[in-house]
């Protein structure tokens, strides 16, 4: 069981430290700044991280009501699709590693597909208007959104197949354990995946493995 594994790593030495959150904040940062450096101009550079903190703070939004029972059932649809099939179907605390779930996300799911899209394409269209970017410029962001959206989800995929104790990097055994407390603990912690600054803005992030056993 990962419960017996994760029970012993309180001190600041392992990887759960949470100097390893804000170094990957720092990490995703640059790389962001880098995009913008390869493809903008003065202080357009800025754009990519602009976008990246709007949609990801979408992306924080969503999640979240992802575990939020809504009554009218036309709003409970992503309630259901999340909740009630990624964590109590597919991945229940008992069975966070489930390599028989070909996909986390399922593709084949158009509405998800949309809202997610749609979350994407709403934040892109806010910067559209707010800074009235050019549509070259329109067209860069939406290819750097799509690759953050398929790194996420890759990764998000990777926590589910992959046993923590195969895994010799210190950075991903952080998030893949951040990740580990958000469906062990009634899910009400850890709503990033990979950069969790939207959880320690909001005060929902947790890296504690007393949590485990709560």
């Amino acid at each position: 069981m990962l419960d017996n594994y994760f029970i012993n790593i309180e001190t600041p030495e392992d990887f759960t430290h949470h100097k390893y959150t804000y170094l990957t904040t720092m990490i995703i940062s640059c790389l962001n700044l880098l995009y913008g450096i390869l493809f903008f101009n003065n202080w357009k550079i800025l754009y990519p991280e602009i976008i990246y903190n709007i949609i990801g703070f979408l992306f924080y939004g969503f999640h979240y009501l992802g575990h939020i029972r809504i009554k009218k059932k036309l709003y409970n649809w992503w309630y259901i699709q999340h909740r009630k099939v990624h964590h109590i179907k597919h991945y229940p605390p008992s069975r966070f590693i489930n390599r028989d779930v070909q996909r986390v996300y399922h593709i084949g799911d158009l509405l998800e597909i949309i809202s997610y899209g749609g979350l994407v394409i709403f934040g892109l269209f806010c910067i559209k208007f707010i800074i009235n970017i050019t549509y070259l410029d329109f067209l860069k962001l939406c290819l750097f959104s799509s690759l953050h959206m398929f790194i996420i989800d890759y990764i998000h995929s990777m926590f589910h197949k992959t046993d923590i104790r195969n895994i010799n990097n210190t950075l991903f055994k952080h998030i893949y354990f951040l990740h580990y407390i958000h469906h062990k603990n009634n899910c009400k912690v850890n709503y990033c995946i990979i950069d969790f600054r939207f959880d320690l803005i909001c005060t929902t992030y947790c890296n504690s493995s007393k949590i485990i056993y709560k």
